[in-house]
């Protein structure tokens, strides 16, 4: 219905004006994330428990969800995850990483147990659990 809809030239669902804020939000979600594997995480963490998507490109949201998301950063509001645990992640996730770069045979090894144990199309460590990453490092180290 979309691509219908574009074809035959209607106009927009969304008003231009509200697109072009969630464009510049959306924008500010992405730079922010690009600081480092801690702010990746911090929006993904938003995402998966304050939005309960799991969806993680800024677009997909609303601009209320991603003003709040930014109001938060701004004011130095604590992180969904305790920090210990952000940094296993992010230690864990470095690991995966790592093992993937020795080669095309490791990094299929991953990306096949990112699909048939982890059921995610999603191949970023980050994105995955503690639990899921010890248990797959498990099984290759």
């Amino acid at each position: 219905a979309f691509l219908a809809d574009v074809e035959h030239g209607k106009e927009d669902h969304m008003p231009r004006e509200q697109a072009g804020e969630l464009e510049e939000l959306a924008a500010r979600v992405n730079d922010y994330q690009r600081k480092g594997p801690r702010q990746r995480l911090r929006w993904t963490t938003y995402a998966k428990t304050e939005l309960t998507s799991d969806s993680f490109d800024p677009l997909r949201h609303g601009t209320e969800d991603l003003r709040a998301f930014l109001a938060d950063v701004e004011h130095g509001k604590e992180d969904h995850m305790p920090r210990e645990q952000a940094g296993e992640l992010e230690e864990l996730a470095a690991r995966v990483n790592d093992y993937q770069r020795k080669g095309p045979r490791q990094r299929l090894r991953w990306t096949t147990y990112a699909k048939t144990e982890l059921t995610s199309d999603s191949f970023d460590p980050l994105r995955h659990g503690t639990e899921d990453l010890r248990a797959f490092l498990a099984d290759v180290e």
